[in-house]
């Protein structure tokens, strides 16, 4: 398991320590004070590169092209695609779930109409029937869309 200790700036808090460990739950960022004793939190692996973007951001570190970087702009400019693209697939993987549970609904709405057994998932439903569903409740969604803007 990987850790890094960093000391406090400031003389006069020497035995003030930031603490960032590897745990079995995820990753341990903690601060270790000479007299209030050790404070910290235990965040998730997939938020870290949002945590480390946001240590450079507060450090000053600037995003500028690639060809004229320095080391930590670089890694700045990495933490900002990283961190955007791992956004967007976190709101794809949201809308795909909510597409699913929507396409569930509208699929045990016909079968229940043809008197056919529901499903409880659409695993349970050839791929061609699931691939269908889910094209139906999108188009479902788009014509509730424009419905409303009207």
């Amino acid at each position: 398991m990987t850790s890094k200790t960093f000391n406090s700036v400031h003389e006069e808090n020497s035995y003030q320590q930031l603490n960032i460990a590897e745990v079995d739950a995820g990753i341990r960022v903690s601060v270790d004070h000479n007299s209030h004793g050790v404070k910290g939190v235990i965040i998730a692996p997939s938020d870290a590169p949002a945590l480390a973007l946001a240590i450079l951001e507060a450090a000053g570190v600037e995003n500028v092209p690639h060809d004229i970087a320095d080391g930590s702009e670089r890694a700045l400019g990495y933490l900002i695609e990283y961190v955007g693209l791992q956004q967007v697939n976190e709101r794809h993987a949201k809308e795909q779930a909510e597409f699913e549970a929507e396409a569930l609904e509208l699929l045990n709405a016909e079968r229940g109409a043809l008197g056919v057994d529901l499903v409880r998932d659409l695993s349970e439903v050839h791929a061609i029937a699931q691939e269908a569903a889910i094209a139906v409740a999108r188009r479902a969604r788009e014509l509730a869309e424009m419905r409303a803007e009207k």
